[in-house]
């Protein structure tokens, strides 16, 4: 299997992170028409954590230090076979694995929502690397509309 090949994607954030977790989930399915799904870092382990396999990617947007055992999350996630990437440190008590990729990762922010403003251009990336790998337009999003109707 190739290192970028996956067919569910998940995103997880906390506070200010949640929010974009959903944009970054919303832009894979869009662009990507790939299975996503967005989730509070502490929700993922009231049953969407099912849904992990050796075929999924979870992203996890940049952790507030003072998130309680994050670290265990992680853990679960690599041991259901999911490859992880982190955006910001690496300093996660007890969690070393070939399988987690980290972006920006000696980045030093002092204010939470500053560091929060770096997981935009990862996720946008991410999911216009993994449409133009599965052959689709970027640019032309199918049965998409530029406006919504209410």
């Amino acid at each position: 299997m190739s290192k970028n090949y996956f067919t569910s994607y998940f995103t997880l954030g906390s506070g200010f992170n949640y929010g974009l977790a959903v944009e970054a989930d919303l832009k894979m399915k869009e662009m990507t028409q790939v299975p996503s799904y967005s989730y509070h870092i502490y929700e993922f382990n009231h049953g969407p954590k099912s849904l992990i396999n050796k075929e999924s990617l979870c992203l996890i947007l940049t952790l507030s230090e003072n998130l309680f055992k994050n670290e265990k999350i992680i853990k679960e996630t690599l041991k259901l076979g999911s490859k992880i990437i982190m955006v910001g440190s690496r300093n996660i008590k007890g969690v070393s694995d070939k399988n987690i990729s980290y972006f920006l990762c000696d980045s030093d922010f002092k204010f939470d929502t500053t560091k929060s403003f770096i997981n935009i251009p990862i996720f946008h990336v991410l999911a216009y690397v993994k449409t133009i790998n599965e052959n689709l337009n970027p640019d032309k999003p199918k049965i998409l509309d530029y406006t919504t109707i209410i």
